[in-house]
Formats: structure tokens, sequence, C-alpha cells
């Protein structure tokens, strides 16, 4: 079967600023046809003509080159690029050391540096010709040399997809069937965008194998079919922006905050690759490239901030999460373990602990504050100095009341604490 790839939806090549691109940013709708140019056919590079395109960097091996590369890719506006991947212990390319080091007998550790290094070959040709596409595939096909074991390829698929992530490739998929995807990693489930392979020529049928072939566990991108001149292939899918992340909390340290969240409930249909966390004033931001936690730092003491968050995929940017509640910067984080008892009649006794973490100095103060109807009113901030605890007496029996609690220091008060209780006394 001829090695294809195409974009799936292809969302398609951001070309960097510092070489002459071959690409621009597109977008395959569902449903459209694009050719596949995965191994060279640099003899009909001009009849190459479709919405859109998938390019072979790799000329039908791991760390070989395809000669009319940056031609092919030239022919279209929205492109993938395609490499192949492997693995050959016996290869000189099976390095002990690069980016792993490895004993010589773990095959597995030597199978992920083989990938890693087939990525960053394939990434240079390409960079060398002026190509650049968001998102590659990875051929997955028993063609080429693979082990028995079914470890050592999948460590030599994760290493060749590392190595394009870490030069900034924002989706690397698979391209197989799921026979072959099975027999060579034993089912993987890793949740990569799949290209399934077929040899159907009816269009018709290709578009249902849109769904129910999820051989990696990852959303179908397209579908490869047998076409005149050309394989081609059939969109499946189109990824939006990710939704906004959710629950953003900010906790202050001395000129700087950690800002964390919860996962957007919608990623677009691709993985999100990124976020990126805006504080006001002043815009001081932080990205991370999946983890849910980010360190905004160069914030001014004594400042008032709340933080914003945006999940990025291969659509890009969505939509900015509710501000987080406001923080300053260098004051202590909110006390902890607030409880109320009920030493004597009319009367609740409140105790804390100290913030886990305070800011630019220690705590001067902890202020009080009670309401005896459920939050409607509130008396004034009252300090106890440094001690832990505070009494409020007349209460009602019964009634829905709350406390409130804050710790302060140099720069500024804390987040509140709160405790909502019922008069037992």
């Amino acid at each position: 079967m001829r090695r294809a790839l195409s974009v799936l939806a292809a969302l398609l090549v951001l070309v960097t600023a510092m070489v002459a691109p071959a690409t621009a940013v597109g977008v395959a709708s569902v449903g459209s046809i694009g050719i596949d140019a995965s191994y060279p056919n640099c003899n009909d590079v001009a009849s190459m003509s479709a919405t859109f395109g998938v390019v072979g960097v790799t000329g039908g091996a791991p760390y070989t080159s395809n000669p009319c590369l940056a031609a092919e890719a030239a022919r279209f506006t929205t492109l993938n690029l395609y490499t192949n991947a492997a693995w050959n212990a016996h290869s000189p390319k099976a390095s002990t050391t690069t980016p792993r080091r490895c004993t010589g007998r773990d095959l597995v550790c030597r199978a992920y540096n083989y990938g890693y290094g087939a990525g960053l070959d394939s990434f240079a040709a390409a960079s060398a010709a002026g190509v650049r596409a968001s998102t590659w595939w990875l051929d997955v096909e028993a063609a080429n040399t693979w082990s028995t074991v079914v470890a050592q390829n999948r460590a030599s698929l994760q290493g060749e997809h590392d190595a394009l992530r870490s030069r900034g490739v924002a989706v690397v998929g698979a391209y197989s069937t799921t026979a072959q995807w099975t027999g060579l990693t034993g089912s993987w489930a890793n949740g990569w965008p799949s290209w399934g392979a077929t040899v159907l020529t009816s269009l018709s049928r290709v578009r249902t194998y849109c769904t129910g072939h999820r051989f990696t566990g990852g959303q179908t991108w397209m579908i490869q079919y047998r076409g005149a001149g050309f394989d081609r292939d059939v969109a499946c899918f189109v990824a939006a922006v990710p939704s906004a992340p959710r629950s953003v909390v900010a906790s202050p340290r001395s000129t700087m905050a950690i800002v964390s969240w919860v996962a957007p409930a919608s990623t677009g249909g691709a993985p999100v690759t990124a976020y990126r966390i805006a504080a006001s004033p002043g815009g001081r931001t932080c990205t991370t490239t999946g983890a849910r936690a980010c360190a905004v730092t160069g914030l001014v003491n004594h400042t008032t901030y709340t933080f914003t968050v945006r999940a990025v995929n291969i659509a890009g940017a969505g939509a900015p999460s509710t501000r987080s509640a406001a923080i300053v910067a260098g004051s202590p984080t909110a006390t902890r373990s607030l409880a109320v008892t009920f030493p004597r009649s009319r009367r609740a006794h409140a105790t804390w602990s100290a913030p886990l973490f305070v800011g630019s100095g220690a705590v001067r103060a902890y202020l009080v504050r009670w309401s005896p109807d459920a939050g409607r009113t509130w008396s004034t901030w009252t300090s106890t100095g440094t001690r832990r605890y505070a009494d409020r007496r007349g209460l009602v029996r019964g009634r829905s009341c709350r406390v409130q609690v804050r710790a302060v220091n140099a720069s500024g008060a804390s987040p509140v604490a709160v405790a909502a209780f019922v008069q037992g006394r």
C-alpha cells in the first residue's frame, strides 16, 4: 500500500519566520479530499492539486530523504508532513547515549534513541528544504524493520514522537491499519490522532471508515483510499479551539504567584499542547506545555492581581477562563483548617492553622469577622494579633452563621478563609 499521509481536517502548517515557508496556514473542512504524496513522486509534481496534501519527508525508511520535498510541499497551501518509522537494533543509529543513556542490552532504551534520532533527522531535512507543518504523521507499517517485542516498537515510536514535539510540532499522529498497529504495538492506546490506510476505491464507503477505526484510541483525522493517479485522503475531522480552562486559582508568593486550573471541558478534538497564563495588571505571562500549574514571576509586592488561562491546540488559543479571585503579591496564602466549636451557650470558638506560605514576610496579624445571618450582614474585621483563635458571643442557637479569617503581613491580606456553621448551643 502506497505510503500516504494527509491532513486531517488538516489544521495546518504554521510556518516559522526564519525560513522561506513552503506552506501557509489553512484548514481542510470535513469531507475534503487531499492527495497523498507520502512517498517521493518527483516526476508527478506538476499534477498535484487538491484541497490539501500530505508530503513525505523521508524516502521510504527512517534516516532517508525525499529529494523533491520542497517542490511537492509548494503544491499545497494546507500541508501535513509524513515520516517513516521503524526500529532496527543493528543500526548504528541505535545510540546508547542520546538522548537517553542506555546499557548495551537495554533495547527498549536504544529503540527510543533510534526513534528520537529519526525524528530529529526528518525535522532537520524538512527545515533544510524550507518546509514547515504543524501536523506530522508517523508511518507504522510492517514493511519496515521492527522487533517482535512490542515494547521496543512502542519506544521507537515514542522517541520519534517526542523528538518532533521537542521541535515545536503541534500534533504527531500515526498512519497505519488496525491490524498492523495491533501487530506492531500490541494495540497501544496512546490517544494519538490516527490516519487510517485502506485499499478502498469507493469514496462513499471510505467515508464510513471515519468512525469506528480509532486504532490508537485517538480521533480519526482522515482515511486513505485508492484514487486516480495518486492515493487520496478524505478529511474526517476538524479540530476546534479548546473551551476555556476552569477553576483558576492563584496562590501568592513574594513577587510571584502560583496559578493552577482544571483542564477545559472540551479539547476541540485535538490535544491541548499548551496553556497560556496572563496576569492583570501588568500583563506578566507564563506558558506550560501540558502542566496545569505555572509560576507567574515578576509581580510587584503589595499589588493586587487576577489571572486568566487559555488552552491551546493546533486550531489556536481558546477563550480565556473566568478570572481568578484577586490576590495580593507578597501576601500570605489563606489560613487553613478553619473550624468552629461551641464551648458554651450562645458562643462560638473559631480556630485555624497558619498559612502554608507567608509570601514576602511573617504574618503580623489575623483578622476575623462574623455573620450571624448566613452572610447577609457582617461585623467589622477584628485583629486577634498572632493568635490563631477567636470567640464570638451572642449567637442564636440553631441559626446559620459564618466566620471569615485572613492573615496579614507587610504586603497585605491573604485570601479569605470561610467556615459556615449552625450555632450549636
